[in-house]
């Protein structure tokens, strides 16, 4: 099992975000607190901003933060407390769709005195790693890799557009996922 983050870490993570929100307050002249902050994230991803059940949530990888303290602290908790704030200035009650890491999560991220970077490179040794079942849907131009909980709604008749070509997506008719 991996490392994970003690009490006195969550406690530094918590601060790093609070103190993000207070700049980004004093900058903008709001007043926007603090989301729920959890440490469940595992996988891939070491950080993550949601709304869930209508609360809204900033969730972190314990084991990824706990190998890689400093980097997190300094580039994953800006990351996410941006996208909250893009979501609290931009988004919430339905005012406008952005996209994730588009102009206005830059311009967060820059307030904050982050780089807008949105991957990390750490290594996932020894890290649980959870792998999400694609399937493969096709446009006049190429195949497509879809996640499952998407493919599932275009099943139930969601539509997709390619980018390159404009064209909609298409499950293949045999029904083969790669």
């Amino acid at each position: 099992m991996p490392a994970e983050l003690d009490e006195t870490q969550k406690m530094q993570v918590t601060r790093q975000a609070r103190d993000c929100i207070a700049k980004a307050n004093d900058a903008l002249g709001c007043r926007l607190t603090l989301p729920d902050i959890r440490f469940d994230l595992r996988g891939r991803a070491a950080g993550q901003f949601c709304l869930s059940r209508g609360v809204l949530q900033l969730r972190f990888n314990s084991a990824l933060f706990a190998r890689y303290f400093e980097e997190n602290l300094t580039r994953t908790v800006p990351h996410e407390v941006a996208h909250f704030l893009v979501y609290a200035l931009f988004m919430k009650n339905g005012k406008k769709r952005v996209r994730p890491h588009g102009p206005e999560w830059q311009s967060m991220m820059r307030l904050l005195g982050a780089t807008p970077e949105t991957r990390h490179n750490f290594s996932l040794d020894g890290i649980p790693v959870r792998r999400e079942q694609r399937f493969a849907w096709n446009c006049d131009c190429r195949t497509h890799s879809i996640a499952k909980r998407t493919h599932l709604r275009m099943l139930r008749g969601e539509q997709r557009v390619c980018i390159s070509c404009g064209t909609l997506l298409q499950f293949p008719a045999d029904g083969s996922d790669s």
